[in-house]
């Protein structure tokens, strides 16, 4: 099983994008009848498209590092070609006109056409409101009920499906002879008839109907499970194995809805009435090797336009984040060992059955630096996080503290989005520079940390973690990765030239010294005020940098942290990333570890190719470190918390916060926890 996105124009920028998201197999709108130049918004300027079009086309996107796997749409669109469906005058010359075409789209190398059977096209109504204010569109049959006629009369039914007969009839042994597959997509919405035109298209039954009609491996289903799933009293789980098993489905539009007819809504693709989860292991279970894409994404505040179908940059890319997810866990289940389905269920019914235990609450998170900005906090919400944490926030530095009164209006406004503020990541470096180095203000900095610690926790706030470090991250060069994306990179032997940035040397020993008396001194106020200290490891976790040591750059000096003063105060903010980083450790190992002792307050989840002494940062699933045998791994620990995604790639045309790589991640993570979490319930 594969992922796609369908797109109308082929510009550079969708192209590239595709390229490095991973999104390797494009369907392009396009198709016999249509009125521009094949992926592209040009009009045609002649009758058809021919041979070189879909040439063109076909080398365009190859020369991006991608496939196209068919195209979708064309004739049945435009009232020209209503003879065919309604067996008018010319329907005869048009049809040898689309199979002329579909002979040129054939040679050319195109070996799928999926198109429609719906001369009054998708029917909506207003916009719906969804998850934290995002748009979804929307039908009430209702609405219609009294709608004029199309045709200025009722178009009989019997009529169009003998009409249809003669269509198939005419190109199923073309699509033969040329090895390519076609396919129709369903009536949208699936109602017995808009406008007098019947929907022949709008039930299980009907489908049956359709096939049988030409019983060929060439005649076969643009398979849109939204619209499937929009059926009155169908079983969308039923249908999908009946027809993936038969060989039937060309392409999957893999989108859910709330509702069925008479009246939906169309939603995030985890949201809805649809278990996308169980629906895509019927998927796999049933045989299908075909492609998934998103459909008909929701609209999301702050988003640019994605050039074809419903949704922007960033909703799609959060539902192809999403597919690939999915996707590669249900893949990773059916390859696991045997037993393992057995031992997750196990695990999940000892900690239902043990008093203060209980099966992993996985669940979304985001983060901002300096933030949190209103489209950040929008897309959160419409995201679909739950808690947000907020790095180093822009707040006024009364006399190296924060004050109640600030970090109050901090927690209100992001709860104005209904998020949580679960966590502040950091001070200023200022706050706390002496207490990391052991310089001379270090006692005046510790009692101003306890002041704003005091503050935090009275504000509402669960969380502070912070990174021990002088002065900050420290990076080499940038690499390039999938597709031209830029990710940050570390190699120590470039390191070796960097200046020291201290007076003297801080070694080992000192390191240690000086975290173990912040510890001491910190951890007996956080537990008065009912606040949880998580430290994240050092980033790179070398042992030198600058002249600092490093102390927290393995996993055993993460036990020897929590060992200066076992508390449930003290705890770890687990980044992945740079867990991951860490020379010669266990990533998995680690994850287990902390968890099962409830250290982990939440997850930076992300992954990297490399380790100390070279690495680069990677998208979210690419690296050596396997995210779902993570993700499962945190849930068969009872890891009860969240992940955020961080350190995303650079990608075309992205803001500089990375909204668009967030996006996907995001929707990678959800449909790890979805799989992980279901998958352990259900196993």
């Amino acid at each position: 099983m594969r992922h796609a996105w369908a797109i109308g124009n082929c510009t550079e920028e969708v192209l590239r994008t595709s390229a490095q998201y991973g999104v390797k197999d494009l369907i392009v709108y396009s198709g016999p009848g249509s009125t521009t130049v094949p992926g592209t918004t040009r009009p045609l300027g002649k009758p058809r498209a021919e041979y070189q079009d879909y040439l063109a086309l076909r080398r365009r996107i190859e020369s991006y590092g991608l496939r196209i796997e068919g195209v979708e749409g064309g004739f049945s669109l435009y009232p020209e070609y209503r003879d065919i469906m309604f067996g008018g005058p010319r329907r005869d010359e048009l049809i040898e006109g689309v199979i002329g075409e579909l002979r040129d789209m054939a040679r050319a190398g195109i070996r799928i056409w999926g198109y429609q059977w719906m001369p009054v096209s998708v029917w909506r109504g207003a916009h719906a409101r969804l998850r934290g204010g995002a748009r979804g569109t929307a039908y009430d049959h209702s609405e219609y009920e009294d709608a004029p006629h199309y045709y200025g009369k009722r178009v009989d039914e019997e009529h169009m499906w003998k009409c249809l007969e003669y269509w198939l009839k005419a190109v199923t042994p073309v699509a033969e002879e040329e090895g390519i597959r076609i396919g129709i997509h369903p009536d949208d919405p699936p109602v017995p008839e808009r406008g007098g035109v019947p929907g022949l298209f709008r039930s299980f039954a009907a489908y049956k109907r359709y096939l049988d009609i030409c019983p060929s491996d060439h005649n076969a289903i643009e398979f849109c499970q939204g619209t499937f799933s929009e059926m009155a009293g169908e079983d969308i789980y039923e249908m999908v194995k009946y027809f993936t098993e038969r060989r039937k489905v060309l392409f999957v539009h893999f989108r859910n809805v709330s509702g069925r007819v008479p009246k939906f809504t169309e939603e995030f693709i985890n949201t809805g009435y649809v278990d996308m989860y169980r629906v895509m292991n019927v998927y796999r279970d049933a045989g299908y090797d075909g492609v998934f894409m998103d459909d008909h994404c929701p609209l999301l505040t702050d988003d640019a336009e994605f050039p074809g179908n419903v949704g922007g940059y960033r909703s799609r890319l959060f539902a192809q984040g999403y597919i690939q997810g999915l996707v590669e866990s249900v893949a990773k289940q059916k390859a696991g060992k045997p037993g393992q389905a057995r031992t997750a269920r196990r695990r999940a019914q000892r900690d239902q059955a043990q008093p203060g235990t209980s099966s992993a609450s996985l669940r979304p998170g985001m983060g901002q630096g300096g933030g949190p900005t209103p489209e950040f906090l929008r897309m959160a919400a419409q995201l679909g996080a739950h808690e947000v944490i907020v790095n180093t926030p822009s707040l006024p530095a009364r006399n190296g503290r924060w004050e109640l009164p600030d970090l109050v209006n901090l927690r209100i406004g992001v709860e104005n989005y209904g998020l949580k503020l679960a966590a502040i990541e950091n001070t200023p470096i200022h706050f706390r520079d002496h207490i990391v180095t052991g310089g001379p203000e270090r006692d005046r900095q510790i009692e101003n940390m306890i002041f704003t610690i005091r503050n935090i926790a009275r504000a509402g706030i669960p969380y502070y973690t912070y990174s021990w470090k002088y002065p900050r991250i420290y990076r080499t060069a940038p690499v390039e990765i999938r597709g031209g994306a830029v990710a940050t990179a570390f190699d120590a032997d470039l390191a070796k030239a960097w200046p020291e940035v201290v007076e003297t040397p801080i070694d080992e020993a000192a390191a240690w010294r000086h975290l173990e008396y912040w510890i001491k001194a910190i951890t007996p106020v956080a537990e008065e005020e009912g606040i949880r200290l998580g430290v994240h490891p050092n980033d790179p976790p070398v042992p030198v940098v600058c002249g600092v040591a490093q102390p927290i750059r393995s996993f055993a000096a993460y036990k020897r942290l929590l060992d200066i003063y076992p508390s449930e105060a003290n705890a770890i903010l687990l980044c992945q990333g740079s867990c991951s980083q860490m020379a010669g450790e266990d990533i998995y190992e680690m994850i287990r570890y902390f968890a099962e002792r409830k250290k982990i307050l939440y997850v930076h989840f992300r992954n990297v190719s490399g380790q100390v002494p070279k690495f680069h940062e990677e998208f979210v699933n690419t690296g050596y470190v396997d995210m779902y045998r993570a993700m499962r791994t945190y849930f068969e620990a009872g890891y009860d918390g969240f992940f955020i995604d961080d350190h995303v790639p650079h990608t075309y045309n992205d803001t500089e916060y990375g909204h668009r790589a967030r996006a996907f991640a995001n929707g990678y993570i959800q449909s790890l926890i979805d799989a992980v979490t279901k998958g352990g319930a259900n196993a």
